[in-house]
Order: structure tokens, then C-alpha cells, then sequence
């Protein structure tokens, strides 16, 4: 069988569907003309009950589900920080400025449609560049009152991956807002490092975008078990075990996954999923066809203007395959594989229009 079966992300070509494979694409037409009219009210709430796949359909029917749909994904945005500041809107012009993105679970509650999984604290990611600006427009924020300040800038300290200095800061409600620089000039670095593909997600003043959407949409994800003392790692599987999602190793140990894979040649090797973009071998960046990449709003979005500030995707992206895997997959994702050098997990590199160019840089080049 050459598709999975029960799988509603899945169309005859066994591609996601609604998944955009480059930037450019993500810029659809304009929308049709004006479907029936109904009340306000009553479509709002239809699209709000609907999830992200089934919003991103829907306004592509009409300008009057188009302005619906762009005002229930922009609300959720804002929603997002409203969550941990008085003022979201100042939050997201200094998100702006700093080309900073939010990740983590509270990316991920922006990917699901479910706000109340948002958690105390809200990750920030900048690059090394404009770590430091973002700190400091976070600890002036006069309207943000700050209870205490942890600064981690020791690599073997607690540190995720990718990152070369934390700094969380404690509110007076009880929340944390921490800022995380990337080691590289690409503040997706970090979150393409992730332990498990769920919380490979971003939000960023104009874009969102998921990873692994045929997984995570189905509150599935790869990542292995924690070896020994890893409380990070212990913590996020165990709030995404808390969420429903379902954890595997490998994406043949799903029945769907295992109905469409081959036999590996090899016993110490897994199935080679690469035409469902699964395989943790394999070479992948924000933009392919097994990502999820869309503006907020396409009709107002300026995307010379969008390049030009070098807004995430644009400036210094990153290419990546998972750093979880057991076993190398029986095809040609580890030797070979056309994104990636085989020593690399992940690495800079800078989109071009439709395409993409490879650009090696040093940590801490400016």
C-alpha cells in the first residue's frame, strides 16, 4: 500500500495536503468573491471551532471567510502574549525589531488551536546578533514589572542545544518570558535542535510555521526517551504525554507509517520514510513540502518588504534532520541526502525566492 490509510493530512499523492513546499507558493491568489452572506457572529464561531488545517482551507473560498479567518489567526496570535504581558501588541514590535520568534509549547498551543496549553513560561528565540537587544527592550518594558532575572550563558549549563545564553525573567503573576540567543546568526537553530519533532514550531510577527504538521496535527512526535538526568527533555515529553500526544522512535512504529514502509535491507536499519518527510535522517527546513510555512494576513503582507528586514524565514534560516534517532534509515537521507552533509544536524542557511543556498558561518560571526 503506498499511502497511509486513516489519514485525513495525507491526499492520493501521498503529499500533506495544504502543505506549502516554498515560500512562494504560500502567497496564494486573491480570494474569490463573496460567498453567501451570513451573520457575523455565526461564521466567526464556525471558523473558531475549526482547526488549523481546516482554517487555512477555508479562506481560500471567499473574501468573507478570508477576512474571518485572518481575524480568528490574528486574535490567537495576540492571544499568545496576552497571556504573559499587559501590552502584546509593544511584545511583538520587539519581537519585530530583533527578528525574534516564539517556540516551545506555546508555539505549539498557536499549531493545536488550543490556548489553554499554554505554559508559564514563554520562549523567545533571537539570534546572537540581537540576543542582547532583546533583553534589554524585555527589562525596560516599563509595563512588565520584573520579580528576578536568571541569566545561563554556560554551554554546559543546563543549556538547550544551539543556544548560547538564557536569560528568564520572573513577572510579578507568576510567569516567565525567557530569551533565548541561538549560537548562530539563525534564530531557528535552537528550535530545530529539539528533542522531539512537536515543539518544532515557531510564531513570528507575520508567520507561523510547524515542522512536522502530519505529525503534530495528529498529536504525534518523534523523540526518544530520556537517557539518565536530562530534566528538560523529562519535562517536555511528560507535558506532551499530559497533552495526548503519542511518542515513538521511529515513524514506521505508527500502523499507519508501518502499512506504507518496505522492509529494511538491514535489521539495525529503519525504514527510510523521506516521500513522507518523517524520516528522522532526513535533510528538512521550514519551507519544504513536509512543512507548514503561511502569513498571518496575505493580502496586506509585503513580502519584498518581509526579505528585505530578513523576518524569519528570510535573513539566516536553518536546515536540519533530527538528532533522535536510534538507527539510520535504509535510504539515502544520512549518505547523500541533497539538503544536508551527512556529519551536519543542523545548519545555517539563507532562502532564496522559490529555492534555497547553503551558506557555512561560524557561531559567532556578526
Amino acid at each position: 500500500m503506498d499511502t497511509p490509510t486513516s489519514n485525513s493530512l495525507f491526499n492520493s499523492s501521498a503529499t500533506p495536503i495544504a502543505l506549502q513546499p516554498d515560500i512562494s507558493s504560500a502567497l496564494v491568489q486573491a480570494p474569490p468573491s463573496p460567498g453567501p452572506s451570513l451573520p457575523s457572529e455565526i461564521v466567526n464561531q464556525v471558523v473558531d471551532a475549526c482547526d488549523l488545517l481546516s482554517i487555512l482551507a477555508l479562506r481560500k473560498c471567499s473574501c468573507t471567510l478570508y477576512a474571518h479567518t485572518v481575524e480568528i489567526l490574528l486574535l490567537n496570535r495576540r492571544k499568545i502574549l496576552r497571556h504573559y504581558v499587559p501590552n502584546p501588541d509593544l511584545l511583538w514590535e520587539h519581537l519585530e525589531e530583533t527578528r525574534a520568534v516564539i517556540a516551545g509549547l506555546a508555539a505549539l498551543s498557536f499549531i493545536l488551536r488550543d490556548l489553554s496549553l499554554l505554559p508559564a513560561t514563554l520562549d523567545l528565540y533571537t539570534s546572537s546578533a540581537h540576543g542582547g537587544r532583546l533583553e534589554q527592550l524585555v527589562e525596560q518594558e516599563q509595563a512588565l514589572p520584573i520579580d528576578d532575572i536568571q541569566i545561563l550563558d554556560d554551554p554546559w549549563n543546563e543549556l538547550q542545544p544551539n543556544i548560547c545564553r538564557s536569560v528568564t525573567f520572573a513577572t510579578h503573576d507568576g510567569r516567565y518570558i525567557a530569551v533565548n540567543s541561538s549560537a548562530s546568526l539563525s534564530p531557528l537553530d535552537p528550535i530545530a535542535a529539539s528533542p522531539t519533532t512537536a515543539v518544532i514550531n515557531w510564531v513570528s510577527p507575520y508567520v507561523f510555521a510547524c515542522g512536522y504538521p502530519a505529525l503534530t496535527l495528529r498529536r504525534q512526535s518523534l523523540g526518544l526517551p530520556p537517557f539518565g538526568p536530562e530534566p528538560l527533555l523529562h519535562s517536555i515529553q511528560h507535558r506532551l504525554c499530559e497533552l495526548g500526544f503519542d511518542i515513538r522512535s521511529e515513524p514506521a512504529a505508527w500502523p499507519d507509517y508501518t502499512l506504507c514502509a518496505s522492509p529494511p535491507r538491514n535489521h539495525s536499519q529503519q525504514p527510510c520514510l523521506h516521500r513522507y518527510y518523517v524520516c528522522p535522517r532526513q535533510g528538512r527546513f521550514f519551507g519544504n513540502k513536509g512543512s507548514l510555512l503561511m502569513v498571518f494576513n496575505l493580502a496586506d503582507l509585503n513580502l519584498d518588504h518581509l526579505a528585505q528586514q530578513r523576518q524569519p524565514p528570510f535573513g539566516v534560516a536553518t536546515a536540519w534532520r533530527l538528532l533522535n534517532a536510534y538507527r539510520d534509515c535504509d535510504g539515502c537521507c544520512v549518505h547523500g541526502d541533497p539538503l544536508l552533509p551527512d556529519v551536519e544536524y543542523t545548519l545555517p542557511l539563507v532562502i532564496v525566492g522559490p529555492g534555497f543556498s547553503l551558506r557555512g558561518m561560524p557561531p559567532d560571526s556578526h
